[in-house]
């Protein structure tokens, strides 16, 4: 079989310029096209994907098309399998990379969502959120989501995309990482704008910038099937955080901590990262702090958008085991924890481990705290060799046998100045040489 890539969408779409459509036009066929595919081609399209994990395909493979394959399946399979491989991602990416960010009040807020309860937009709203907060929304269109990593998926995605009427113009999710996720995933799916309104602090920082979106695909581990879609807009209400628990806040806070090792603020951050844990930081009075950290997540997916360098690797720090910690959640062998918590979990592994070098000893001395308070509680034993099964997929890696970590150095980046290129984020080591270490780690608890 030869390596070939099919470019149906692509050639509808410049089929749609040649007839001098409107833009808007375009994306709504190419919308329609790729909604058409999944909805009434799951099957098809859930068998292609399984053969790509299994074949072992990363990013920058060339996947190969086979007899049996529906050839508009094949494509829309290599639209989305790990985000898309990276020779064609470009043709489906198309809402550019700006983004229109407003610090709100709850009644703020509220007039904003009143003007956008047209019956052509549909909004997409946590569940639990939903029901602290009844009188927010006044629109007719609305679907309530299960917000779970169980429950992010093809088959959510699907249900929700059934109940999308043809004439939506614009979508609004309204809830944490999870719900933004799915929904920029169906919002870049049906080609519409949407607008975020992040509900919690990891949300604010991390999950509403920088684009990506995507749904979980069991067994082969988390957000690997998904597109590169950027929200138009991006709502923030700091006073929604006041009724979070503190575990998710410490969450946020962790992705914040994470920035603050790559841009070398830890120092400057301290202070609030203490009345966090605390449990007495004033979030209302936050604005900065929330730019300070989205202004570093957003200076490096400029420069790397579609993840193609080792530059937007670098967001990944901690995130190998993290992925791991939260796959065994799903698996019922480790208690759940939140997001955030997880990738302290894999930058303290990677430190403890000396895989990265540590020059503040502050930074190492916070995290231990945060380990201290959110430990591993595992209900079974963890082998290497389940380690190893989920490691396999890992986007950053390109076979079986080795194991690509990010190790960016601390304060790497600068807002000041462009970053080398060439400056050597990824390393690569044995995976199961990394397997030992990990299952070490997690059964030390």
């Amino acid at each position: 079989m030869t390596h070939v890539f099919y470019h149906v969408p692509f050639q509808l779409l410049k089929q749609c310029v040649g007839l001098y459509l409107p833009i808007s036009s375009c994306f709504k066929i190419l919308g329609k096209y790729m909604i058409n595919i999944i909805l009434n081609k799951e099957k098809e399209l859930k068998s292609i994907l399984q053969d790509f994990f299994f074949k072992g395909y990363h990013r920058n493979s060339k996947p190969e098309f086979r007899n049996f394959y529906d050839e508009e399946v094949f494509q829309v399979a290599c639209q989305i399998y790990k985000r898309g491989f990276t020779q064609n991602q470009q043709n489906f990416a198309l809402n550019g990379n700006s983004l229109d960010i407003n610090f709100v009040e709850k009644k703020q807020i509220i007039d904003i969502l009143n003007k956008k309860a047209s019956s052509k937009i549909f909004y997409i709203i946590d569940a639990n959120f939903y029901k602290k907060y009844l009188n927010l929304v006044s629109a007719k269109k609305i679907f309530l989501y299960e917000a779970s990593e169980t429950n992010k998926n093809l088959e959510s995605m699907t249900q929700i995309l059934r109940e999308i009427s043809s004439d939506c113009e614009e979508i609004i999710a309204i809830g944490g990482g999870i719900t933004l996720d799915i929904s920029g995933f169906i919002a870049g799916i049906c080609k519409l704008p949407i607008t975020y309104l992040a509900t919690s602090l990891l949300a604010t920082i991390d999950a509403a910038v920088g684009g990506k979106t995507g749904v979980n695909f069991t067994p082969f581990g988390k957000n690997q099937i998904g597109l590169f879609y950027n929200a138009k807009e991006f709502y923030c209400v700091p006073e929604f955080f006041q009724t979070l628990p503190q575990i998710e806040i410490i969450s946020g806070m962790c992705e914040a901590l994470k920035h603050s090792w790559l841009y070398g603020s830890f120092d400057e951050d301290l202070p609030i990262f203490n009345d966090i844990c605390q449990g007495e930081y004033n979030f209302i009075n936050s604005i900065q702090f929330f730019l300070k950290h989205i202004s570093y997540k957003m200076n490096i997916v400029n420069q790397d958008p579609f993840e193609n360098s080792v530059i937007r690797s670098s967001l990944n720090f901690g995130h190998t085991l993290a992925h791991i910690i939260e796959a065994l959640c799903e698996e019922d062998r480790i208690k759940r924890i939140p997001h955030g918590i997880a990738v302290a979990h894999g930058m303290y592994f990677l430190i403890q481990n000396k895989y990265v070098e540590n020059k503040s000893i502050k930074f190492i001395n916070f995290l231990t705290q945060i380990i201290y308070l959110y430990p591993i509680v595992k209900y079974k034993g963890i082998y290497a060799s389940e380690i190893e099964k989920y490691l396999k997929h890992d986007k950053k890696n390109i076979n079986s046998f080795q194991c690509v970590l990010s190790l960016p150095s601390y304060a790497c980046f600068s807002l000041n100045e462009v970053r080398n290129k060439n400056q050597n984020i990824l390393k690569i080591f044995n995976s199961m040489d990394f397997s030992i270490l990990a299952s070490q780690y997690l059964n030390s608890f």
